[in-house]
């Protein structure tokens, strides 16, 4: 566990690092045919939530079209949260 202390400029940095992290993987996806590979290649660590959720979009898709379309739209539904948090973040 770190004992880092979190203050706004350190959120506010770590949130504009998650957005453009999250904008290369849209990069990524649209770039790549084949959406497994490119989400087992994040970092499990930083990205643990998000490979879990990408499991679960990949059990409910029949092909690997519909999986490549609901996590397309999963990463632009993080990106748009990402992105207000941001905008919430800046505006203080």
């Amino acid at each position: 566990m770190s004992t880092e202390i979190v203050n706004v400029d350190s959120f506010r940095k770590w949130t504009k690092d998650r957005l453009r992290s999250l904008k290369d993987l849209q990069k990524q996806l649209a770039k790549s045919e084949d959406v497994d590979a490119v989400v087992k290649q994040l970092d499990p660590a930083d990205w643990k939530d998000f490979r879990k959720k990408a499991r679960q979009l990949k059990s409910q898709s029949r092909t690997s079209a519909s999986f490549k379309n609901r996590v397309v739209k999963e990463v632009g539904r993080d990106s748009k949260r990402f992105t207000k948090i941001l905008e919430q973040l800046s505006a203080k």
